[in-house]
């Protein structure tokens, strides 16, 4: 039997958390001339919301543009999907096996987002669920079960993919096989 597959994100599909700090930096020491800006956590301020961003622009007493910020990390997103080859990939397992899924500890910013790139790639995507939506983060298995909500099919027939062992492996609480990616790991 083929297994459809489930994804995380974040540093499953793409690489974000050091990806980001590329991406504000760039925008800092290129276009606004701040020469060594400080750490942007991803975990402590959110990067799709340009009220994030400013906050921590504001934390750290920088004079800079948060849209631009927030416009760089989307257009390296969309770069990212296209030239890695990641969407060709998606797109074609979503052919093989079934529309994907995508269970992701995020915002419902983060998930605008996300859809918007994998439908501008013509990535089939049924059952999308962000922590957002419901409330509770990975590794609580009703984060799994409302995906699984999503789709009628049973739960032996999904496989998830997740680069984090304690909160992705949530997903055999909820019955589903799981994979650990490291494919992405410094």
């Amino acid at each position: 039997m083929n297994k459809i597959p489930v994804f995380d994100i974040g540093d499953t599909l793409i690489p974000v958390t050091h990806n980001i700090n590329d991406a504000v930096n760039s925008v800092l020491k290129e276009e606004e001339g701040v020469e060594d800006p400080p750490y942007f956590p991803i975990d402590q301020f959110d990067i799709y919301k340009v009220e994030g961003i400013q906050a921590w622009l504001d934390k750290h007493d920088i004079d800079a543009d948060p849209k631009k910020i927030h416009e760089a990390y989307i257009k390296w997103k969309k770069e990212y999907f296209r030239e890695s080859g990641k969407a060709e990939q998606l797109r074609r397992v979503s052919e093989e096996f079934g529309p994907i899924g995508i269970v992701t500890d995020n915002s419902k910013e983060a998930k605008k987002c996300y859809r918007k790139i994998m439908e501008s790639h013509n990535i089939d995507i049924e059952g999308f669920v962000a922590s957002a939506d419901i409330g509770v983060e990975k590794p609580d298995r009703r984060i799994f079960d409302s995906f699984l909500e999503k789709r009628d099919e049973s739960t032996e027939r999904f496989v998830y993919f997740g680069n984090h062992l304690k909160k992705d492996s949530g997903s055999k609480d909820a019955g589903m096989d799981f994979v650990l990616v490291t494919e992405h790991r410094n």
